[in-house]
């Protein structure tokens, strides 16, 4: 499907208004990412992965559940800082 979508993307050719509206929506949903991302960031701890004073990941001498707990805060985390850069990016290119 994604080279179907880039076949269609290269062979249309846009007008400059198309091109601006497609600018706008670039620009909404970066906007978008951006706004849940700093949400998620808000809410979650930084990662393991990026603290210095702990070390990746849970240790061995916590039981199951809090190694359970980290392993999703961590991701919920990463899925923050995933969105609000995505978004950030989007609207770079729809300002560019």
């Amino acid at each position: 499907m994604i080279i179907v979508l880039s076949k269609l993307w290269v062979s249309y050719q846009f007008t400059p208004t198309q091109w601006m509206a497609m600018d706008i929506f670039l620009i909404a949903v970066g906007l978008g990412l951006v706004w849940h991302g700093v949400q998620i960031i808000w809410v979650a701890p930084i990662p393991s992965q990026l603290q210095r004073d702990r070390a990746a990941g849970p240790s061995d001498e916590q039981d199951a559940a809090t190694r359970f707990q980290i392993f999703w805060l961590d991701q919920y985390a990463w899925m923050g800082i995933c969105l609000a850069v995505t978004g950030c990016l989007l609207i770079a290119w729809g300002m560019w």
